[in-house]
């Protein structure tokens, strides 16, 4: 990302998709190569893409990137060249929003993002653009954590590094990228607002959206040309606009001093287009028990339910279920309960990340005085 003071920004489209990059910098599972030939390799892919050399930098260690601030493996680059071209595009209309055809897969739940690198208003920021996914609910949440961590499906991780770019890259394999790499001057030079903004943007990226404005980056840039509007995994985000405009949108190429970090309303229609919210599953009935006969132990069953992660198991010593408390959560369609005395009655749920169903029936259990 750029400061035009510029920055890439969100909605346009999910490029294809850049594969991980392994400790060593090449992309997990490729075949070894020397560094210099896979740049040559990377670039001419991003060519046959249909990417302009303008848009094609090389680092210092060998790193490529399209854009301005998205990452590109040589495994990426072999992917978005294997791509077929879409029929449904209209060559005398460039301005629309798109995605890759590959996203972050359904089975992500939940995104981990390590911040442990940023502090003050940095990582005040990053706090409130993990805020700007998780309020829209959407198929995966974003939590931010020290590490990968117990139920984490992916993680991305931060990095900071010197000035006021940022930059990070496209999902591959189902997984969003892993990291993005932050300037150490937004902060201090632009504030909280534009921090979040930058940071919103990069994550943007890692879920797979690309720059509103690719095909004109002087629109938020004040210069630049065409990104490259390649036939190539490019697929149009239904319901979002067909022209970008200054401040129109997150995922504009550039950032400015006036962003806010806030979605606009063609951003929200991208997004929740991409990862709609999973619906809630029905709930887990029927709902039996089959005694252990022996004193108050019980397996409780039900029925699995279609789009359900997890269930809850409740009980209540009142037949009206009042103060119900959970006894069990987990991904089986059983639970063993010991009733501790008494009778317990008991109710389940399904869930997912969208919220739990209603109430199953419900069943009691009575504590015995044997066990055979």
């Amino acid at each position: 990302m750029k400061s035009a003071t510029c920055i890439p920004a969100l909605l346009a489209a999910v490029l294809p998709t850049l594969a991980l990059v392994a400790c060593d910098g090449e992309p997990a599972g490729s075949d070894a190569r020397s560094d210099e030939e896979a740049v040559l390799e990377i670039v001419d892919n991003l060519r046959a893409a249909g990417y302009p050399d303008a848009e094609i930098e090389v680092r210092d260690d060998d790193t490529v990137l399209v854009g301005g601030d998205a990452v590109v493996s040589l495994e990426a680059s072999r992917e978005m060249v294997g791509h077929a071209g879409h029929d449904d595009r209209d060559d005398g209309v460039e301005l629309r929003h798109y995605r890759s055809t590959n996203q972050v897969a359904a089975w992500v739940d939940k995104i981990c993002v390590d911040g442990s690198a940023l502090t003050g208003t940095a990582s005040a920021a990053l706090d409130e653009a993990l805020a700007n996914y998780t309020d829209l609910a959407l198929s995966f949440d974003m939590v931010r954590t020290s590490g990968f961590v117990a139920g984490c499906d992916a993680l991305i991780t931060f990095s900071m590094i010197d000035g006021k770019a940022a930059s990070s890259g496209f999902p591959s394999a189902g997984l969003p990228y892993a990291t993005v790499l932050l300037g150490d001057d937004i902060a201090p030079s632009f504030g909280l607002a534009v921090t979040k903004h930058v940071i919103t943007h990069e994550l943007g990226h890692c879920i797979g959206l690309r720059h509103t404005d690719y095909y004109n980056r002087a629109i938020s840039c004040g210069g630049g040309g065409n990104e490259g509007d390649a036939d190539v995994g490019v697929v149009h985000i239904p319901g979002t606009p067909t022209t970008a405009t200054w401040n129109g949108s997150i995922m504009n190429a550039c950032y400015n001093a006036g962003n806010t970090g806030e979605w606009t309303a063609s951003d929200l229609t991208a997004l929740t287009t991409l990862y709609p919210k999973s619906p809630i599953p029905p709930a887990p009935s029927p709902l039996s028990k089959a005694s252990e006969a022996c004193y108050g132990l019980y397996d409780i069953t039900w029925a699995p339910q279609a789009g359900a992660t997890h269930y809850q198991l409740y009980r209540s010593t009142s037949s009206g279920f009042t103060s119900p408390m959970q006894v069990y959560s987990g991904s089986d369609p059983e639970a063993l309960i010991n009733v501790a005395s008494g009778t317990w009655y008991l109710r389940a749920r399904s869930c997912n990340i969208s919220g739990c169903s209603a109430w199953s029936n419900q069943v009691s259990a009575t504590r015995i005085a044997t066990c055979n």
